[in-house]
């Protein structure tokens, strides 16, 4: 991963009386990035990449760029794989393997049509396997379907629709049968390739059976149904369950009578469309519902307004920042110190004076020095150092491979120093003093700086030359559907092999795939049930014994809520029942019920009963003081689940008359 630093820089000037900015006005501007690339960049290992970035300074004049790593450090040559140009262009070489002649183009397309019901929803997915592509073109039989991108405006009343890597066909008819085929666009090399034909089937008569649901995801989700008369959607806003508000020009809208919700992917609205999404169809014969959840990865990207600011003095000015994402962290820096007592989009200098002249910048808190990994001989002393600036000034936590020092350190053999620089606002620099060092202290050394806005993390090895070596751990524990790193904690130096497997498995825990290790780190991405067991970590060294640990890694279900809903139309005097049931999880669960986030009070007259896997929620009588938001909190080992639901109680209107 790369890291570009790139910082908005607004000048600030005073001036003594009403004036205007010169020309030479700009001569005064900070650097300022005159190209740079995007967020994430993507290329085939077969042909390689270049990626590029330029700055300039007062006058125009040129500035170096340097290139730094994920852990902040300069970035270099690497011999085959990568080159850093002076003039601030990297360049990525084709892959070693590719070069070997190891065949790129074993990659697979199939098309999954499948039955449905005449006068339903057709569902036909694409699927690729052994790269990253796209679908492309549709046919029926061999003829391409004249297919519009998912608009409010073109697609709303289509009878077909696009969603990711599937088709939707509604209405369908017999004259839909047929052959289908897809066409795939590998997205690195830009290969085209075709599946195979697939045979839709299309069935006579009317269905027997409860709705059944198909999704279909790419970067936004789009969820289908089939025989299915009625489709309300609903949305997880804040913990809570609200009804979708669609519109025929968007951000959202309908397609089908609610088969399909589509989301506009526009930059003003695609931050506000992650989170929970539900979708309940009802027939005649039964109900079904799906729940999925969206998650949105979008540039963060940042500006400074005004770039230059002419100010009498004595007088007020504001500088705006707007960042695209609402949650991001912002620091205020003053001629690139930090700038106490400054938050917020907005800074305001009130009674400017010729101490606010200067550059204005904005970041997020960050590492300012890190130490490297070393190898050292016992007996020694060790100094590990860390520097991070924030506002407020950040606390740091010293860890060995994750723990805690005081679990795997004496206490007399260690100390950490923590003080702020006179030098800058918000730094701080802290050192962990290690003395008498013995091989058994080797390990992964992270240094973490936090305050109440973020943190951030720094880790390198320290080796002490010896045999190796793994302290004990205890049982980890880790959430189903999470994921989870852990690190073997072995020292001693030098190392020529670190390796995991899993007792039953029968093999050594490879480099790929969702369960896989690399070096000391056993990754589950994510954890699953079938995950849990004993696994081995193996450390062996060129002239001395393998030093060997098994660790019990726990993998436990959190409570998932199956969805609850109010009926729209309760009034006042009447009765109303509720279940929170739990649909899966570890036993044993426990339930508890809030109202407007607080817990259930007794001058409600509400009735709660739990038995095992559900919770009944019983209102005798309903009045107005009933309605708001309730919460069913089901809580395990592994997790707690909350799920939310609007409760509204209408109102009867009386009329009097007199005769």
């Amino acid at each position: 991963m790369l890291a570009a630093s790139a910082i908005m820089v607004a000048i600030v000037s005073l001036i003594s009386g009403c004036g205007a900015a010169s020309s030479s006005d700009a001569t005064r501007l900070g650097p300022v990035f005159t190209s740079e690339p995007g967020g994430l960049l993507r290329f085939p290992a077969t042909a390689g990449a270049r990626v590029w970035c330029a700055a300039r300074g007062p006058g125009d004049t040129p500035l170096a760029v340097t290139w730094l790593a994920d852990d902040n450090t300069p970035l270099t040559d690497l011999p085959g794989l990568r080159r850093v140009f002076s003039n601030g262009t990297v360049e990525f070489l084709p892959s070693a393997i590719h070069r070997a002649g190891v065949d790129a183009s074993k990659w697979e397309v199939r098309l999954v049509a499948g039955e449905v019901r005449a006068g339903g929803i057709a569902a036909l997915q694409c699927r690729v396997s052994g790269t990253q592509a796209r679908a492309a073109l549709w046919y029926r039989r061999d003829e391409p379907l004249q297919l519009s991108p998912p608009s409010p405006v073109l697609t709303v009343d289509a009878r077909y629709l696009v969603a990711g890597d599937t088709l939707l066909i509604r209405d369908v008819t017999a004259a839909d049968a047929g052959e289908y085929s897809c066409a795939v666009r590998n997205e690195l090399t830009g290969h085209t390739r075709r599946a195979p034909p697939s045979v839709l089937t299309v069935l006579d008569g009317a269905s027997s059976s409860a709705p059944r649901l198909a999704s279909a995801s790419r970067h936004l989700t789009v969820t289908s149904a089939r025989d299915v008369t009625c489709l309300p959607w609903y949305r997880e806003e804040q913990g809570r369950l609200q009804p979708v508000e669609a519109t025929a020009s968007g951000p959202v809208w309908l397609w089908g009578g609610g088969a399909a919700l589509c989301v506009t992917t526009a930059a003003a609205t695609v931050q506000h469309t992650g989170g929970a999404w539900l979708c309940k169809a009802y027939n005649v014969f039964g109900d079904a519902t799906a729940q999925l959840r969206l998650e949105v990865d979008d540039d963060l990207s940042v500006s400074l307004a005004p770039n230059l600011l002419v100010g009498e003095a004595g007088s007020t000015v504001r500088l705006n920042c707007t960042v695209s994402a609402p949650g991001a962290t912002l620091q205020w820096l003053h001629n690139g110190a930090p700038l106490p007592g400054a938050s917020g989009t907005t800074l305001v200098l009130r009674g400017l004076a010729r101490s606010h002249a200067g550059m204005y910048q904005y970041s997020p808190p960050e590492m300012q020095y890190t130490f490297i990994e070393q190898a050292l001989r016992s007996g020694g002393s060790v100094a590990l150092r860390c520097v991070a600036t924030a506002l407020p000034p950040p606390r740091f936590v010293w860890l060995l491979d994750g723990q805690p020092l005081q679990q795997s350190l004496p206490r007399h053999r260690y100390s950490i120093s923590e003080e702020r620089s006179a030098s800058a606002v918000g730094e701080v620099v802290s050192v962990l003093n290690i003395s008498a060092t013995q091989p058994s202290d080797g390990g992964q050394y992270t240094c973490r700086a936090h305050n109440s806005r973020g943190e951030a993390l720094h880790s390198a090895r320290l080796n002490i030359y010896g045999p190796p070596s793994v302290r004990q751990m205890a049982p980890v524990r880790a959430v189903a559907g999470e994921n989870i790193t852990v690190l073997c904690p072995y020292a001693g130096y030098p190392i020529s092999e670190v390796r995991w497997s899993m007792r039953g498995a029968g093999g050594v825990v490879g480099r790929t795939g969702r369960v896989r290790a690399r070096s000391a780190a056993l990754m589950l991405s994510p954890a699953l049930p079938a995950d849990a067991g004993v696994y081995t970590c193996s450390v062996s060294a060129p002239a001395a014994p393998p030093a060997v640990l098994d660790v019990e890694i726990q993998v436990r279900n959190p409570p998932k809520i199956s969805p609850f809903m109010f009926s729209p139309e309760l009034t006042e005097g009447s009765s109303v029942q509720v279940l929170c049931g739990v649909s899966s999880g570890d036993k044993p669960v426990y339930f508890s019920w809030l109202k407007d986030g607080e817990p259930l009070s007794p001058k409600l007259q509400i009735e709660e009963k739990s038995l095992n896997e559900f919770s009944l929620l019983m209102f005798p009588q309903l009045s107005a003081r009933h309605s708001g938001q309730y919460t069913c909190r089901v809580t395990n080992h592994a997790a707690t689940a909350d799920y939310t639901a609007t409760l509204v109680v209408n109102g009867i209107l009386s009329l009097l008359f007199t005769l």
